[in-house]
């Protein structure tokens, strides 16, 4: 089983929606994504870090699924435009990240479009 769909267990065993548009529980999400984040950043050690690095996770995919997205669907579409930065030859920044290509930022638009459509099939399930 997906992470992903781990994580709705846990929503559903909280009395948690995952596929629809929830306000007030979007809020609580962004409470815990910057608990959540904070622990990480002060995390003393790596044993720590990586526990915190996986909370994060878990809290992210709540925000998510509180969207009434389901975050494969989005994290695919993410990938797909992450994938085409290193398509061709890759260019990296000074820290070693790799540079956004002419090809993903000709993309965005299209992915964001497909996230927006994925945020109307959640409000529709809403209603």
């Amino acid at each position: 089983m997906s992470i992903a769909k781990r994580q709705t267990e846990f929503m559903q065993a909280a009395s948690q929606t995952t596929d629809i548009y929830n306000f007030d529980q979007l809020g609580l999400y962004v409470d815990l994504i910057e608990e959540e984040f904070n622990e990480f950043a002060n995390a003393d050690g790596l044993e720590h870090s990586l526990k915190e690095s996986a909370d994060l996770i878990v809290v992210l995919l709540g925000f998510m699924y509180s969207a009434g997205i389901d975050p494969d669907k989005l994290m695919n579409l993410v990938f797909d435009n992450n994938m085409l930065k290193v398509k061709e030859k890759p260019e990296y920044d000074r820290k070693g990240k790799v540079k956004k290509s002419q090809a993903s930022i000709a993309a965005k638009a299209k992915m964001m479009e497909e996230i927006g459509k994925l945020l109307d099939e959640a409000d529709e399930n809403a209603n």
